[in-house]
């Protein structure tokens, strides 16, 4: 009976190179990038999915990526596909199948649109699936590829309704083009300096197991096989003179797939059992140490690198049924290891040019040194002991394939062998008795004592090794590590795009920075910092904070508080060239200011911009064209704003002018949803929380801020987002706290975003028109907090402490607190007293569907949305701050003076003196 080891062996004879990248992937637990040239892309796609079913017998995706792929689209693409859009049922045509984006609300589309209208119809029951195939990565924004990236390291996937955990076995592929033999793969949209094409991040790729490079005369044996399937099946039905029925190909299942999961658990546990002796070990690690003082080398060569060399040679032993590692099985893992991580330096950054080396020589010596000629020529250089035979020893191959066998001058034929549809069976043969020479570290050593060392003998040991010829992998690109972001706060946390506090770029120059060194143009600054360039043009980066961990949102919040702090110390000196007027276009008195302010502006500066409302052009009483005849000046500098500039183009104005009370201040908050300018308020209205200065001074004040700086408070707003039930053909009663917290909050997407705001004071979930009062859910984080039976509940910042928050009876906040206040409204009990939680928590307020009738929510009072029985409301720390610009002479006082001067705070006659009576 023949023995396991030998079955597998002869499994592992039938593979081609691909089909062995995959094997030695899905036995280590690791991932892989495939590279092809462009007219390949697509078959070797189809390849892939018929190796996952037919050799593997596991579930497949393809996820197609380019620039305007979104997180949505990520998160439904690595989803095991539907039968029937599988390779088979179409006969050779992948299913296109377009994704979608349904973060932003119809009416204030923060991110892109979705490319189909029903998205989320089939995600119910769907996985991820175990092997995913992601094309064209490469060309995805980074954010989508920090999303693959944790999606390897954490073997999750976190969106706005669920947590997908990853199957075992798992793989994930890169597959990419490469349009020339040296073009290896990016995982950051960053361009290089150095060259056409954008550069490689080697904390991205390094997570990357393998790199694979497939050739057109690698061929495609399953597809070919498939297809000379299909032609004999249609030659059968055209010679048939009775019509029959159409038949559908037989997929391979797990139970007649080529390799079962008990077969790659098999070759995971024979990689314990792998020995290797002290030599080999050695010659391991003087390749790691060669390879960093490599004089070309500028990077690449990691912790996380070494480890997965040392994994790769332990697990390419039990692929050839041998329980020892040999030196051509280290070389062969190097030049699979390293060539898409190594990062080849600059010229100018060589290190001998410390000691005198001329810059054109260092040129020539580094000109078109790929990183696969490093991995060549340390691999020359390395020795390994006598007694295992050098490297220069071994015989000359020919072009044989990119795993390949190798036994010396030996007639019988070869039990393991890989790659053998490309391997000369009369070059590379071997006997059992050659194997069994080295079966254990001591038995090797005393073999290869008494072996002769002359390279004729007959029984030189099975080795594995990587023929050089075939080394078709690009150059690696130059990239540097990203820079800090700033240094105001010292958790490194702070510097990750995910969690970073996205401000105007005045502000976000800070940093401790004396004011005379702020005054570099907006414009400079804008190329220099990338958060703040064009939202929509960066919308694939948005990271929502309800999506981000305990540790991140507490990360985020203490970047904004530690920010604020600094700011509130300094003061930031302008560069104004476009300033934002906000008035009230129905206020006549208002309008009559907005005039006068716009009219000053434009008679102060010839290099000033300004902007006001559109619906003021045609307005008699604001009179534009009078403004334009003033002066030749004038013309062109004169200009008005939409919604839709203030969404798309935050970053073309220096500073917001707001002329009215706390109602126009929140209003410039809900007409910048993400990044705002410095507001500058000027108080015309009633109260004036927010608004700090006195028109009746706006010429002293604005020419002071423009020449002398400003001083800036950031507020905390909040990230509120819509999310509605997805109800289920065949569901019985649902139930909101166990979607939400339950098992069943693992296991399907039961809820889809329908808008997401940015709000400054609160959100609000009442019973709205309804006659009854509301039943709403509270949950914070993943704890049900209570049912509250209410008129409805207020979810209030800091900053809107003062507003509907107090009113309801909740407490009074100073705006630099870290906290959320919950006050319900009206509540039909004696028990419900306000609470104030941290920041960091994600709140979620949703009707139970067994409530008598819908709610409705508010977002700072704009934007009514009905929450029918199962929608619920998500509420977290947002991160886009808004900036107040202060009075320079009150900074610590200036809550406490807004609230006695406002809202007469504790303030009361006080009591006569007692006038004590004498004799």
């Amino acid at each position: 009976m023949e023995r396991p080891q030998d079955m597998l062996a002869e499994k592992v004879q039938d593979l081609n190179d691909l089909e062995l990248a995959v094997l030695v992937c899905l036995v280590t637990e690791q991932h892989c990038i495939v590279q092809t040239e462009g007219q390949l892309l697509d078959n070797i796609e189809q390849e892939l999915k018929l190796i996952a079913t037919n050799i593997f017998g596991l579930t497949w995706a393809v996820l197609e990526c380019d620039g305007q792929t979104t997180l949505d689209d990520f998160g439904y693409g690595i989803l095991a596909q539907d039968e029937a859009n599988d390779y088979f049922s179409s006969k050779g045509e992948a299913s296109n199948v377009k994704f979608s984006s349904l973060s932003g609300s119809p009416k204030r589309p923060d991110r892109r649109i979705s490319k189909t209208p029903n998205a989320f119809t089939q995600l119910d029951g769907r996985r991820i699936a175990n092997i995913v195939v992601a094309k064209n990565l490469n060309q995805a924004s980074s954010q989508v590829q920090v999303q693959a990236l944790e999606l390897m390291r954490g073997k999750r996937n976190f969106t706005r309704t669920a947590v997908h955990a990853a199957p075992r076995p798992f793989l994930f592929v890169a597959l990419n083009i490469s349009n020339t033999p040296h073009l290896a793969m990016h995982l950051v949209w960053k361009p290089s300096s150095q060259s056409s094409f954008t550069t490689i991040d080697k904390l991205q790729n390094d997570q990357f197991f393998i790199s694979h490079h497939h050739y057109f005369e690698d061929g495609l044996p399953n597809m070919e096989e498939q297809q000379e399937k299909e032609r004999v099946l249609e030659d059968d039905r055209s010679t048939s003179s009775v019509h029959t029925s159409s038949l559908e190909l037989a997929k391979r299942t797990p139970q007649t797939a080529l390799f079962s999961t008990e077969d790659l658990a098999i070759f995971t546990n024979r990689m314990a059992d792998v020995k290797i002796s002290s030599d080999v070990r050695a010659y391991l690690h003087n390749i790691v140490v060669f390879m960093r003082l490599h004089r070309a080398v500028a990077g690449g060569i990691s912790a996380m690198a070494t480890r997965h060399f040392n994994t790769l040679a332990y697990a390419l032993a039990p692929l050839h049924g041998l329980n020892y590692i040999s030196p051509s099985m280290v070389a062969l893992a190097a030049r699979k290891i390293y060539p898409h991580r190594i990062i080849i330096t600059a010229p100018e950054n060589e290190r001998s040019l410390q000691w005198g080396s001329s810059l054109d020589a260092v040129k020539a010596v580094l000109d078109g040194v790929t990183a696969d000629d490093v991995v060549e020529e340390v691999l020359q250089s390395v020795e390994i002991s006598d007694k295992r035979g050098r490297r220069d020893d071994a015989p000359r191959q020919e072009r044989l394939g990119s795993w390949t066998l190798r036994a010396e001058r030996t007639t019988q034929p070869l039990r393991v062998a890989m790659a053998k549809d490309y391997i000369d069976p009369n070059a590379l043969a071997a006997t059992d008795s050659a194997a069994a020479n080295f079966h254990s570290e001591n038995s090797v050593d005393d073999q290869d004592t008494k072996r002769s060392s002359s390279i004729n003998s007959h029984e030189d040991p099975l080795e594995v090794i990587f023929e050089g010829g075939s080394i078709h992998r690009r150059k690696a690109s130059l990239a540097p590590p990203l820079q800090p972001l700033g240094k105001m706060s010292a958790r490194p946390s702070n510097h990750r795009r995910d969690t970073s506090c996205i401000v105007h770029a005045l502000l976000a120059k800070h940093d401790g920075v004396p004011a005379e060194h702020l005054s570099a143009s907006y414009e400079g600054l804008a190329q220099e910092r990338l958060m703040d360039k064009d939202p929509h043009s960066q919308a694939e980066e948005t990271q929502h904070s309800r999506l981000l961990t305990k540790k991140q949102i507490s990360d985020m919040a203490f970047g904004i508080r530690e920010l604020s702090k600094k700011l509130a110390q300094i003061r930031l000196k302008l560069h104004v060239k476009n300033i934002f007027v906000l008035g009230k276009a129905h206020d006549e008195s208002l309008i009559k200011n907005t005039r006068e302010t716009a009219d000053w502006l434009l008679m102060k500066d010839p290099g000033y911009n300004v902007y006001v409302e559109h619906t003021l052009e045609d307005n008699k009483i604001f009179d534009a064209k009078g403004l334009l005849a003033k002066s030749p000046s004038n013309e062109g500098r004169l200009r008005f704003w939409t919604d839709e500039l203030c969404e798309q183009k935050p970053q073309t104005f220096d500073i917001v002018l707001a002329l009215g009370g706390d109602g126009t201040v929140l209003y410039s908050s809900w007409l910048f949803q993400r990044v705002v300018p410095p507001v500058l308020a000027f108080s015309l209205g009633s109260l004036g929380f927010l608004t700090k200065f006195d028109y009746d001074l706006y010429p002293q004040t604005l020419s002071r801020a423009f020449e002398e700086g400003i001083t800036v408070n950031l507020r905390l707003r909040f990230e509120a987002t819509v999310m509605r039930s997805q109800t289920r053909d065949g569901e019985g009663q649902s139930d909101l706290v166990e979607q939400l917290i339950g098992e069943e909050a693992e296991d399907h997407h039961t809820h889809r975003p329908d808008g997401t705001y940015n709000i400054l004071n609160e959100v609000v979930v009442d019973r709205g028109p309804n006659p009854t009062m509301s039943s709403i859910e509270l949950f914070g984080d993943d704890e049900h907090f209570t049912t509250v039976q209410a008129d409805g509940i207020c979810v209030s910042t800091p900053t809107g402490s003062t507003a509907y928050n107090l009113a309801a009876g909740g407490s009074l906040c100073h705006p630099d607190n870290p906290v959320i206040l919950v006050t319900a409204i009206c509540a039909h009990t004696l028990s419900f007293r306000p609470i104030i939680l941290p920041d960091t928590i994600v709140l979620r307020c949703g009707v139970p569907y067994d409530a008598r009738s819908s709610s409705w929510a508010s977002f700072d009072g704009r934007e009514r949305v009905e929450l029918k029985p199962g929608d619920y409301v998500t509420i977290s720390a947002s991160r886009f701050p808004f900036p107040c610009v202060l009075p320079t002479n009150r900074r610590k006082t200036d809550w406490i003076n807004s609230i006695s001067r406002t809202l007469q705070w504790n303030s009361r006659d006080k009591p006569k003196a007692f006038k004590e009576w004498k004799e």
